[in-house]
């Protein structure tokens, strides 16, 4: 259980076996990934999801607020900027973006990503990657963004940055409440 003040932290267990398994592939890192995706939360129980106030985005019916099993609550280390700066990012199309700038970056950092969509006051886990295009410590993720697998939509969703050094291992740097397109 993480208590509310910590902001970064070791990740948890459920995508660690991926990433070293990714890395060691090297170019094949989508096939990696691919059978990396998690099941639903196990109930790691973490607080409250935050609120994501969706302004004119048009995504007022999207939300994370209630999110609070399986390793999901929404934060972002004080160490992180984030652009937009919105309580619910749009990445539903070609348009959309954001933005991470990390000021605790070094050399060998490798920056990743892992979506989960929402339903309901759950989190499910439905892909990842690494952020291939990180230069000193900006690097983005572009729209558009859809649960793969999942039927029906449009989602929210809660995406997790991790940056990883070789000497503090995999942090968690934020988790963003962002919403999707819609699926096929």
């Amino acid at each position: 259980m993480r208590h509310p003040g910590i902001r970064s932290r070791t990740r948890p267990a459920r995508f660690a076996g991926c990433v070293i398994v990714a890395l060691a592939l090297g170019g094949a890192l989508g096939s990696a990934l691919a059978g990396c995706a998690a099941g639903a939360p196990t109930g790691d129980e973490r607080g409250t999801a935050g609120t994501a106030d969706a302004g004119d985005s048009g995504t007022s019916a999207l939300s994370c607020d209630g999110v609070t099993t399986g390793g999901f609550g929404l934060h972002r280390d004080a160490r992180v900027t984030v652009q937009p700066d919105a309580g619910i990012v749009p990445l539903a199309s070609d348009a959309d973006a954001i933005e991470f700038t990390d000021a605790g970056y070094a050399d060998g950092t490798t920056y990743g990503w892992e979506l989960a969509y929402v339903d309901g006051a759950s989190a499910f886990p439905v892909q990842g990657s690494f952020f291939f295009d990180a230069d000193g410590g900006t690097f983005r993720l572009a729209g558009p963004l859809a649960p793969l697998g999942a039927d029906g939509g449009p989602y929210a969703g809660i995406l997790t940055v991790t940056a990883t050094t070789t000497t503090e291992g995999t942090v968690e740097l934020a988790q963003v409440c962002v919403a999707l397109a819609k699926d096929g």
